[in-house]
């Protein structure tokens, strides 16, 4: 049997379709071949389709970008890989966008992440290693940059400015004192495979901050 002769529910006439068969294989291994041929169609299909939605969204995302461009607000999206992808680029600017920041002058800005991704960006890609980190210990919380932009050594009052922005922005910004670690960015490392925002340091030191929010810390130091 070299073929056989079915219906085709999916015509509304309801005509009839050749199906063409292996002779050297089994009517059951013929259709298991069938189906085998159907899965692997469906799967691409829906690989296909996941693939165009999320080229969709970069497309949307890249205009969004083109017109802060064209506004003069380029996000800084930090190091790049040697040879980035279109999508790398967009998910970078993407997050840069997002960041909180703070500039103070031509030496310092401070830089916010709040979520776990931006955290992960903002602290191994964008931030320097003479940049200084901050962070909230024991609690969960943003990571904070102080970015030196001209490798100046900041004083300990922007220090400390920082320390209460780190402890604004966690589960304990509604304590009185609250404890904060900072380094240098040298000294930070994200352990390989950990999820994104976590890190391990070391040559820190550690305070106890009093929450101050951005707005305060912006008007300190207006």
């Amino acid at each position: 049997m070299q073929s056989f002769t079915a219906i085709n529910y999916l015509d509304p006439a309801l005509k009839t379709i050749e199906i063409p068969l292996q002779t050297d294989k089994s009517p059951q291994e013929n259709l298991y071949l069938y189906l085998k041929k159907y899965h692997k169609a469906k799967n691409g299909l829906q690989i296909i389709t996941k693939n165009l939605a999320q080229t969709e969204t970069d497309i949307e995302n890249v205009k969004e970008l083109i017109a802060k461009v064209e506004k003069g607000e380029l996000p800084d999206i930090g190091k790049l890989p040697s040879k980035p992808t279109g999508r790398k680029i967009v998910h970078n600017a993407i997050l840069a966008d997002k960041l909180l920041k703070l500039k103070i002058n031509d030496e310092f800005q401070i830089i916010i992440g709040r979520r776990a991704k931006e955290n992960d960006y903002l602290t191994t890609q964008l931030a320097r290693p003479y940049d200084y980190w901050f962070h909230c210990r024991i609690y969960h919380g943003s990571h904070i940059v102080l970015k030196c932009l001209k490798k100046t050594e900041p004083s300990p009052q922007l220090i400390e400015l920082c320390c209460n922005l780190a402890a604004w922005f966690s589960k304990a910004k509604f304590s009185a004192n609250v404890p904060v670690d900072y380094t240098q960015i040298r000294y930070v490392r994200k352990p390989r495979k950990s999820p994104p925002g976590l890190v391990t340091y070391t040559n820190f030191k550690s305070v106890y901050a009093t929450p101050m929010s951005l707005k305060e810390v912006r008007e300190k130091l207006s």
